[in-house]
């Protein structure tokens, strides 16, 4: 399951940072991924377009946007 890949991400990132995000971003960063995942069609969690758009999202919460819908505006601007 793709999102499996971002929880490994997340975590990893957590490490990094010292606990870096809270209960509500990673809320916010899973509702996001779930969409983006249907936005691209991406099913396989080994597809690197997978773990490309989870790196995506936590990158941009972790510069502060909490809202979904502009997180998830902003990688798809990424990738018109």
């Amino acid at each position: 399951m793709p999102l499996e890949t971002l929880v490994r991400l997340v975590k990893e990132e957590q490490q990094k940072e010292g606990g870096a995000f809270g209960p509500e971003d990673i809320a916010i960063m899973t509702a996001t991924f779930d969409r983006l995942l249907g936005d691209f069609k991406l099913v396989d969690r080994d597809d690197p377009a997978v773990t490309m758009l989870a790196k995506l999202v936590i990158e941009i919460v972790h510069t502060g946007e909490r809202d979904p819908e502009r997180v998830r505006q902003e990688v798809l601007g990424r990738h018109s």
